[in-house]
C-alpha cells in the first residue's frame, strides 16, 4: 500500500495551479468522507469523461479548496456506510450523512468487514454536468488519462484503505466492481 501523496493520478487543483494540462479525455475519482459520529463513511464518484474538462471556477481557502468543472461522460456513484448509523436503512436520497441521489433499487451492495457496506450504482449514468473536485484535508480527488485504469485501481484501493480504514481486500473488491462497470 502506498501513501496517498505517492499514488498515481493528478490532484486537479494542484495541477491547475502549476499550469499543467488535465487530460482531454480521462477519468475523475472523488472520495469524500462524511462528517458523522459513525466512523468511516464516505460518498464517491468515478467519471470517465470524453471531452476536455471546462474549468468553471477555482476556490482556494486556507485549508484547501475545490475546482468546479463541466464534463460529459459515464458516471458511477457509490457510498461506504457504517451499518450502526440509523440512516443506513433509509433511502440514500433521503438522509443527512451518506447522501446519494439514488434509490436502493438502483444500487448494488457489497458487504465489507467491520459492520460496513458499500453501495454501488448498478448502471452507468451519462450526464453532462458540473462537478466539484474537492481538495480539502479529508477529501481526495484525482484525474487520470483515459487509459490509466490500473493506476485508477491502485489509487482507489489506497484511498479507501487510508481514508476509511477498509481492509485492502475489501477496497480491492469495491474498486474492481466499480471499474468493471466501465470496461
Amino acid at each position: 500500500m502506498r501513501n496517498l501523496a505517492e499514488c498515481p493520478g493528478k490532484n486537479p487543483l494542484a495541477a491547475i495551479k502549476a499550469n499543467e494540462n488535465l487530460p482531454e479525455k480521462g477519468i475523475i475519482f472523488v472520495l469524500e468522507p462524511q462528517q458523522s459520529k459513525y466512523k468511516s463513511e464516505a460518498i464517491g464518484n468515478v467519471l470517465f469523461y470524453d471531452n476536455p474538462l471546462q474549468i468553471l471556477n477555482i476556490i482556494e481557502e486556507q485549508f484547501g479548496g475545490h475546482v468546479s468543472v463541466q464534463a460529459r461522460g459515464r458516471l458511477i456513484s457509490f457510498a461506504v456506510q457504517n451499518l450502526e448509523n440509523p440512516d443506513s436503512s433509509r433511502e440514500p436520497y433521503n438522509r443527512q450523512s451518506g447522501y446519494l441521489p439514488i434509490s436502493f433499487k438502483y444500487l448494488g451492495v457489497v458487504s465489507i468487514k467491520n459492520n460496513r457496506r458499500a453501495l454501488i450504482e448498478k448502471k452507468l449514468s451519462s450526464p453532462g454536468w458540473n462537478y466539484e473536485l474537492p481538495n480539502w484535508p479529508d477529501s481526495f480527488s484525482r484525474v487520470f488519462k483515459e487509459n490509466e485504469i490500473e493506476e485508477l485501481k491502485i489509487t482507489m484501493i489506497n484511498a479507501l484503505t487510508e481514508k476509511l480504514e477498509i481492509t485492502e481486500e475489501d477496497a480491492k473488491v469495491i474498486a474492481e466492481k466499480i471499474i468493471d462497470k466501465f470496461i
